[in-house]
């Protein structure tokens, strides 16, 4: 049975897609052909992963519930996830498709531009021909994805995804499992 889970933005995120939009945004998110943006399934596993191993480390849980859950090249992994989708996706979509809005319109509802640039040490000024705009989404947006679990899952692997699954700036709620 699938499950959901969620994922509240504490604070702005740049769940970065490797392109750059136009002139103006070196480092642009993820977004659909609507223009609503998601979160990569794959990024999410990877951040769990990344908890995990540092529960690992901590000694909270043994190097097995690595294989448990995330698998191995002779066991899969024993969950799988969909991106995870803005809250109330579907309706966004359906108001979009009757609207045709523009897809950057869009994505300006749920995202801002961030500009940095480097500092140079030796002078403590900005360093020449560094400024860099990234887009960023926005905090309290919430998205929301697919949890599957493959097999039945013991009730220390249960523990160790729940807490695993508590990421830093975000919080993920596993409703229902």
């Amino acid at each position: 049975m699938d499950k959901i889970l969620r994922i509240d933005l504490l604070s702005d995120l740049c769940s970065g897609s490797g392109d750059t939009y136009n002139s103006s945004i070196d480092t642009d998110i993820v977004y659909d052909d609507f223009g609503l943006p998601y979160i990569p399934a794959k990024r999410i596993k990877g951040c769990i992963r990344e908890s995990l191993l540092e529960l690992i480390e901590f000694g909270v849980f043994d190097q097995r519930m690595m294989i448990d859950l995330f698998g191995n090249a002779d066991k899969e992994s024993s969950f799988s996830l969909s991106d995870a989708r803005l809250e109330h996706y579907s309706d966004y979509v359906h108001d979009l498709k009757i609207k045709g809005e523009n897809r950057q319109f869009v994505l300006d509802l749920f995202t801002y531009s961030r500009t940095q640039t480097a500092i140079d040490h030796e002078t403590g000024t900005a360093k020449e021909d560094y400024l860099r705009t990234k887009r960023v989404l926005k905090r309290g947006l919430t998205f929301k994805a697919l949890l599957s679990f493959n097999s039945d899952l013991t009730e220390e692997q249960i523990d160790a995804f729940t807490k695993a699954s508590e990421i830093p700036l975000c919080v993920i709620k596993n409703e229902g499992i």
